[in-house]
C-alpha cells in the first residue's frame, strides 16, 4: 500500500544520506510498527526504481545498509525478486522495466531463466549482477542477504521480540533492542562512513551478551546501568544476544 511505499523511500533515504530518516524514525517509535511490513523494492514504478538504481555508495555499502534495515527492523520484511543480487531495470517503460526475468546467470540471451525466448528483455546488468556470479562469494550482495535471513531464522527473537528504537531522526545510526522477558537482542547499524562507538540500554545490568552477527565468539558485558558499549565499523551491522 501507499504507506509501505513511503517507507520504502525512507529506508533508501536513510542509507543514502547516512542519517536516520524522520518518517522512518516516527514509524519505529509508533504503536503500529509491528504491523507495518517494510519493503525496499516492488513491481510498481510509481513507488521507485530498483534499489541498484537508487542506492549509491562505495562497494554497495548503502545497498547493504538498506537491506539490513529492511530485514532486521521489520517484523515482516519482504524482498522483491532480484533485489538480493542487485538486478537493474529492463528496457521496457513503466512497470514492465521492473518485471524482467530473474537473473540466474550472466547469459545475455536468457539469463538462465529459460531455454527458450524470455517473456521480455533482460535486466540491463544481467552479465554482472546475477545469482551464479554471487553464489558463495564472500561479501557479495546475495550472501549478505542470506546471512541476514539466516540470522533471523536462527534467532526468532529478532522477529518476535518487542522493539525499542534508541535512535532519533538525524542520527548516524539505527540502534534498537528486541526483548521477550529476559531475552534481549541489541542491534547496532552504523549508517556512517566511519567506525563508531555506539551504546544501547539493554535493561540488564552486568550481563554478558554474545555476538550473533557477524558470526563470532566475541562477548560483551553491560555496565551497572545496563548499557552495552560496542565499536561498529563503517556501514556495518552488529547484533548481540542474551538468551
Amino acid at each position: 500500500n501507499s504507506f509501505a511505499f513511503g517507507y520504502q523511500s525512507a529506508i533508501k533515504n536513510t542509507a543514502n544520506n547516512h542519517t536516520l530518516n524522520a518518517s522512518l524514525a516516527t514509524l519505529l517509535k509508533s504503536s503500529t510498527k509491528e504491523t507495518m511490513p517494510l519493503i525496499l523494492s516492488n513491481h510498481d514504478s510509481f513507488a521507485g526504481d530498483r534499489p541498484i538504481g537508487e542506492l549509491s555508495g562505495n562497494n554497495l555499502g548503502n545497498y547493504k545498509i538498506a537491506a539490513a534495515i529492511t530485514t532486521l527492523v521489520s517484523s515482516t520484511p519482504f524482498i522483491y525478486y532480484g533485489e538480493e543480487v542487485g538486478m537493474a531495470n529492463g528496457t521496457q517503460s513503466d512497470d514492465g522495466k521492473l518485471r524482467s526475468p530473474m537473473s540466474w546467470t550472466g547469459d545475455t540471451t536468457n539469463a538462465g531463466f529459460t531455454n527458450g525466448t524470455p517473456y521480455r528483455s533482460l535486466s540491463a546488468n544481467v552479465s554482472t549482477r546475477n545469482v551464479a556470479a554471487q553464489d558463495g562469494v564472500s561479501g557479495s550482495l546475495l550472501e549478505h542477504y542470506r546471512s541476514l535471513y539466516n540470522l533471523r531464522k536462527n534467532n526468532p527473537l529478532l522477529a518476535t521480540g518487542s522493539l525499542n528504537l534508541q535512535s532519533n531522526a538525524g542520527n548516524s545510526h539505527v540502534i534498537f533492542t528486541r526483548t521477550d522477558g529476559n531475552k534481549v537482542a541489541a542491534v547496532f547499524i552504523n549508517l556512517s562512513l566511519s567506525a563508531q562507538n555506539l551504546s544501547a540500554n539493554t535493561g540488564l545490568n552486568n550481563t554478558a551478551f554474545l555476538q550473533a552477527f557477524p558470526a563470532s565468539d566475541a562477548s560483551f558485558t553491560t555496565d551497572a546501568a545496563g548499557s552495552l558499549q560496542v565499536n561498529v565499523p563503517a556501514q556495518s551491522v552488529l547484533v548481540v544476544m542474551h538468551n
